[in-house]
């Protein structure tokens, strides 16, 4: 019996025509239909017919096209390459545009350096011109802030200003006349012993801060004098703060440019010894600075400590009272308020309580503080080499930092959040491990000396791996190895 053909109705018809013709738009090809009949043709097509990454398609056409797609059309997004291989359009275009891989002129590398040093250095200076002839100079003539109050806010930035004229001068000379041959080394060279200055500034920055916040409050013509000048368009809509925190910003960005422009510079241009040489004075006078800023956060964080004791440190802080050789300010790491769990000989650890104390690090103890009247006691001090590491991965995911005992009393010392967590341990890991070394092969002077710059770098994320990877096989000596060395005997 022959095969009756139904007949399509003119919208079943048009249906099919648009759903061929999304098919071939979407898929890259065209498919044979009744209703059309023609051939397929290549799969391959001009970027221009492909659909932009986040365009959407209207809903009539989505609907269209979920619901009459054959089941067995190509995924969208993908192109015949051979048979039985596919490449998604994006790996397809990447290929075509990357081209051989070139690598940039050293030389003409230089060049953008050097022009970046030029542009940032005009914009430093005009910052520097912002403060001083803007904020500065009408202070000097207005009865606003006493010239003590002024200094304090502003340190030296007036000689900075004057210095980095003439350095920008002497720099745009340079980049105007650039060749190959052409140096720049030199101008640093010959003007670091200035920078030393930036030090002076350092230091003084966190008081400066203070000074600004607290005369802001009080002094309601100043905080008028500074908002009506933050709003001048000449500078930009900057507060008084941001621009104060420029200079502090500036040799680092020296050290990191002149790293990079050594780096393109051959051993045997004209400018490399003295590229070297001036990046070894600048690096000299970026670890100063930070060292000095160091000293003078500690001794801002130990006068606040002071302002908190009942008992001075030079009164002595161990249980037998003795009184110390050295000064606070020889001896002050850290301090902090940590989560503090104590137990006795027969109690249960899971079982003790965890409270806030006041814990203060030294170069070699650390000392457990009560609160007592509103003033800090000192009621355990603990030698370094005493602290008991964490000692399985359950207590380092606790923030656990160490354990030690005194009598009959144990104690458990751990951080109140992962960042403090971070702090501590790397700090603790660095100093534990200076003191024993120094204090079994070298004596306790030595310690002194190599612990000055124990502050000076803190390690990041070293954790990260202990507590995310804590499901790990990890041997949990392997975890106490990682934060206060090997034990006593052996060797890392």
């Amino acid at each position: 019996m022959p095969e009756i053909q139904r007949t399509k109705n003119p919208s079943e018809t048009m249906r099919t025509k648009n759903h061929d013709a999304e098919t071939s738009d979407q898929d890259g090809e065209k498919h044979v239909t009744a209703a059309t009949g023609e051939p397929p043709v290549s799969p391959t097509r001009s970027p221009s017919t492909i659909r932009k990454p986040g365009s959407t398609i209207s809903p009539p056409a989505l609907v269209s096209k979920i619901t009459t797609q054959p089941k067995q059309s190509k995924p969208v997004g993908t192109v015949k390459v051979g048979a039985g291989n596919t490449k998604s359009l994006a790996q397809k275009f990447q290929q075509s545009d990357a081209g051989p891989e070139r690598k940039e002129d050293p030389e003409l590398k230089r060049t953008h350096i050097v022009k970046e040093i030029q542009f940032t250095e005009k914009n430093y200076l005009n910052v520097l011109r912002n403060v001083v002839e803007e904020f500065l100079n009408p202070l000097y003539t207005a009865d606003i802030l006493s010239p003590e109050l002024i200094s304090t806010v502003f340190g030296p930035m007036e000689s900075l200003y004057e210095y980095h004229q003439g350095f920008l001068k002497s720099l745009s000379s340079r980049v105007e006349a650039w060749g190959p041959s052409q140096k720049i080394g030199d101008l640093f060279l010959d003007k670091t012993d200035f920078l030393v200055i930036y030090s002076e500034y350092a230091n003084n920055f966190n008081t400066a801060m203070y000074t600004l916040a607290e005369q802001k409050e009080k002094n309601r013509l100043f905080a008028n004098f500074v908002k009506t000048v933050e709003q001048n368009p000449m500078v930009k809509m900057q507060d008084l703060g941001s621009l104060l925190i420029e200079p502090i910003q500036r040799i680092p960005r020296y050290q990191m440019l002149l790293k990079d422009l050594l780096k393109n510079t051959t051993p045997s241009h004209p400018d490399q010894a003295n590229i070297t040489k001036a990046l070894e004075k600048i690096e000299t006078i970026a670890s100063y600075i930070n060292e000095e800023k160091r000293k003078a956060e500690n001794k801002e964080a130990i006068d606040c400590l002071n302002d908190r004791l009942a008992v001075k440190y030079e009164e002595g802080w161990n249980k037998a009272g003795d009184k110390p050789t050295t000064s606070l300010e020889d001896q002050y790491l850290k301090d902090g308020q940590l989560l503090v769990a104590k137990w006795t000989s027969n109690g249960v650890k899971d079982n003790a309580v965890k409270s806030l104390k006041q814990i203060v690090l030294l170069k070699e103890s650390v000392v457990l503080f009560s609160g007592k009247s509103g003033k800090l006691v000192p009621k355990h001090s603990f030698s370094l080499e005493a602290l008991q590491p964490p000692t399985d991965i359950h207590e380092i995911k606790q923030w656990v930092l160490f354990q030690c005992t005194e009598g009959k009393h144990s104690f458990q010392v751990s951080a109140p959040s992962l960042a403090e967590y971070r702090a501590w341990s790397v700090l603790l890991r660095n100093t534990i491990k200076i003191f024993k070394t120094s204090v079994t092969m070298t004596g306790p002077d030595s310690l002194m000396k190599q612990m000055e710059s124990v502050h000076s770098s803190i390690l990041e994320g070293i954790l990260d791996s202990t507590i995310s990877h804590s499901h790990t096989k990890r041997k949990v000596t392997d975890v106490r190895d990682m934060f206060f060395g090997p034990p006593q005997g052996e060797t890392e």
